[in-house]
């Protein structure tokens, strides 16, 4: 009895192997292109790292465009923390930021006698000196973000000074002066 429930078991299993098919399936997916940059105040703590998520990212708040930061004459090399320029992109492909400066000028007018030029200071990078033209035109760099890699995404903090020109600023009028520093995110 016993052999024969083991020659039952035996076919039944054979049989079994003898019909089974199988079905397979591919899944796909596509993520999409994050390449992003975002001034917020300057800080030295709750930095991007590396490793940091893009809700990490996003959860930073962005220093608006309307609320100047003022900056003064400062000692010789020394530079006036404005803001920390924040990244996160998920490009295999190296990226940089450009960064433009216009020069200060008093309120409402763009001449030579009410302007004030600085120098920027972005990272551990040597300061760039973005020296503007009397016809109010930016003066732009570029620094090099990430290298090129399959890695995934990354993050991270860069702080940003500026030090005004001494000899400017000792010339200067009495009066606000304004000036505009941009960021352009850009794939190389």
């Amino acid at each position: 009895m016993k052999k024969t429930i083991a020659i039952l078991l035996v076919m039944t299993m054979a049989l079994v192997g003898v019909f089974a098919t199988t079905a397979a399936m591919q899944v796909t997916t596509v993520v999409a292109e994050k390449a992003n940059v975002k001034l917020t105040a300057y800080s030295t703590t709750g930095l991007l790292t590396a490793t940091s998520t893009l809700a990490a990212f996003d959860a930073l708040t962005a220093l608006g465009a309307t609320a100047p930061v003022t900056v003064g004459k400062t000692a010789v090399d020394v530079y006036t923390p404005v803001a920390n320029l924040n990244f996160f992109s998920n490009q295999t492909a190296a990226f940089t930021t450009t960064f433009t400066a216009k020069s200060m000028y008093v309120t409402g007018t763009s001449t030579s006698t009410s302007r004030i030029d600085y120098t920027v200071k972005v990272g551990d990078t040597s300061p760039v000196s973005l020296l503007s033209t009397d016809a109010g035109t930016a003066a732009s760099s570029s620094i090099e973000l990430k290298g090129v890699t399959t890695a995934g995404s990354v993050a991270g903090t860069l702080p940003i000074a500026v030090k005004v020109v001494d000899a400017d600023w000792d010339a200067a009028a009495q009066g606000t002066y304004v000036g505009d520093i941009t960021f352009t995110f850009t794939a190389v």
